[in-house]
């Protein structure tokens, strides 16, 4: 790549100075604040779903208990009373955005109940298969939210982690752009690509952290690292090339590897948090989790590919072409098999019908067709006679 001028350095030290005290300072209590809010609402949601499985499988057991003695005189009013608290129970969970559809069948299932009791009132004699299928499938919902509940703990131990370490390499980053700042006033041939590497842990850590929120409460408050972080890596990035054709090319390519970045990163969490919520899960017989086992690792190393990506296009290296390559490969190679087998289990953004793993598939394959189209591949890996 060409020399950097005077004047473009100082704009980049200032830019790079700005961000270093961001980075070290204000990120991390960016992040923290916006992994509090999911990791509130997560740990209450997980609290709502155990006292309502709760609810159930005691609902569940009183009816099979039911069913042991049925010469009670009060059996109508005991069945009576099972109704009642399951549809007082149903009408608030309809109320909660996350509990619609369990509330719904609950209340569907208290209706039934209550029909029964009104018909043993009326002198019908006792239906105990019916009490049986209804107790069982009571206690059976009621042991499967309490479940849920625990994965999702497990998912608010699993985020804090890994924040934690996000938002220490971050820190580094930030401490690291300093030194880099000094680079570039020594016109240290490494100093800009890595400049532009660390500018973009801010837009991809802060979407990843964002993201929980985004799917889970429409409440995507981390977006202010990430909105940072976007603005000075695309400013850095337009600033550090000669021509506005290297603007676009690099602008484009690099916003697309940050984008895959945040998406390879969340992948390979979802991995982990697969293999540590089912251990024991087969693999052969149950695909489900079998794509988890092979798709996490994949992303893990795209991820990395990515980074890797990021510093050698900056540095206006071919290699850069074939790291960017591979990391779109690698993103679709992961993306799409879980897609199509984990369709029930896929998160999905802002209320679109496309799974989260749907679209960082696709921006793979964006990526791959722009990567091969002339105009930037003739930029990003010139026909080593012409060079």
């Amino acid at each position: 790549m060409q020399e950097l001028t005077k004047s473009k350095i100082t704009i980049l030290s200032i830019i790079g100075l700005v961000m270093a005290v961001y980075l070290v300072i204000f990120a991390p209590y960016s992040i923290d604040k916006s992994q509090d809010i999911v990791i509130k609402k997560l740990s209450g949601l997980s609290g709502l779903l155990e006292k309502e499985g709760a609810l159930r499988l005691d609902a569940g057991k009183k009816l099979l208990t039911l069913t042991q003695n049925l010469d009670r005189p009060d059996m109508a009013t005991e069945v009576k009373q099972v109704g009642i608290i399951l549809q007082t129970a149903a009408a608030k969970e309809m109320k909660h955005p996350k509990l619609k559809g369990a509330g719904a069948i609950l209340d569907k299932a208290a209706g039934a109940i209550l029909k029964e009791a009104a018909s043993l009132s009326s002198g019908d004699p006792v239906r105990v298969e019916f009490l049986k299928e209804k107790g069982e499938a009571l206690a059976g919902a009621g042991k499967g939210m309490i479940k849920k509940s625990e994965r999702l703990m497990k998912v608010v131990s699993l985020r804090m982690y890994i924040s934690s370490y996000w938002r220490g390499l971050e820190v580094f980053g930030g401490l690291f752009l300093l030194l880099t700042v000094y680079a570039l006033y020594r016109k240290e041939k490494w100093a800009f690509p890595a400049m532009v590497t660390i500018m973009a842990l801010a837009p991809i850590g802060g979407f990843y952290i964002s993201l929980a929120g985004a799917v889970f409460f429409k409440e995507p408050a981390g977006f202010i690292t990430f909105g940072v972080g976007l603005v000075a890596f695309w400013a850095v990035i337009a600033i550090g090339q000669d021509n506005t054709k290297d603007r676009i090319v690099y602008l484009v390519v690099l916003t697309l590897l940050g984008m895959i970045g945040t998406d390879a990163f969340s992948f390979a969490e979802h991995g982990i948090r697969g293999i540590l919520d089912m251990p024991y899960a087969a693999t052969v017989t149950d695909p489900a989790q079998a794509i988890l086992r092979y798709g996490g690792p994949i992303a893990f190393y795209t991820t990395i590919a990515v980074f890797i990506a990021i510093y050698k296009l900056a540095a206006k290296s071919p290699m850069g072409w074939w790291f960017a390559t591979q990391a779109s490969l690698g993103i679709m190679v992961v993306g799409f098999p879980i897609d199509y087998l984990r369709q029930k289990d896929s998160f999905f953004i802002f209320g679109l019908t496309l799974s989260t793993y749907f679209v960082g598939a696709m921006l793979g394959l964006l990526l791959l067709i722009i990567l091969l189209l002339p105009y930037f591949k003739k930029e990003l890996l010139p026909d080593p006679s012409e060079t």
